[in-house]
C-alpha cells in the first residue's frame, strides 16, 4: 500500500509541474522540468509495462 502512494504521489507532483507556469521554470533551470513531466506519463500510462520498484526507489532517493 505504501509503494501505491508512493506511485500516486510521484504522478501528483509531476503533473502539478505541467501546471507550472514557464517562467516559474526558468527560476530553477536545474530541475529537469522536462523528465518529471515525462515521468507522469509512464507513471499513468505505464508505457513500460510494470514499473520497476528500484526505479521508483531511485526516483525518490534523488
Amino acid at each position: 500500500m505504501l509503494y501505491d502512494a508512493v506511485l500516486r504521489n510521484l504522478q501528483t507532483l509531476s503533473e502539478a509541474t505541467q501546471q507550472l507556469p514557464t517562467e516559474k521554470k526558468a527560476l530553477c533551470l536545474t530541475i529537469p522540468w522536462r523528465q518529471i513531466s515525462g515521468f507522469r506519463n509512464i507513471l499513468v500510462h505505464n508505457y513500460l509495462g510494470d514499473i520497476d520498484p528500484l526505479t521508483i526507489t531511485a526516483v525518490v532517493d534523488r
